[in-house]
């Protein structure tokens, strides 16, 4: 086989892996989103997840296999703000979004002009 056919085929297979890849992934991402004024840490099933600064969001692949129900939301003064077991249908009737809001602290609204 000449050089010029090996880099093809190998242009080829690189492709098949990369499409093949992006197939397997069928679902969005899921995305926290920090609609608080604090810092939050999250934590899925327990295990610590990701930092989130005020008004910050983060998005994560995941899909059912992978995906750990119990949440918990701990803001930097060390308050709950969310513990919760949220399915893997619960999570898609959701739109693939947590919100993490402060009740002792609502978002004051937007000002209308």
């Amino acid at each position: 086989m000449s050089p010029h056919n090996v880099w093809r085929w190998a242009l080829l297979a690189a492709l098949v892996f990369v499409l093949a890849g992006l197939a397997c992934d069928p679902y969005p991402p899921v995305e926290y989103v920090n609609a608080t004024s604090q810092r939050v840490t999250i934590y899925e099933g327990g295990k610590f997840f990701c930092n989130l600064e005020p008004h910050q969001s983060n998005e994560a692949l995941a899909d059912e296999d992978v995906w750990r129900p119990d949440i918990k939301v701990v803001a930097e003064d060390g308050r709950v703000l969310l513990e919760d077991h949220i399915t893997w249908d619960e999570l898609e009737e959701m739109g693939r979004k947590i919100v993490i809001t402060d009740p002792e602290h609502p978002p004051s609204p937007s000002p209308t002009p």
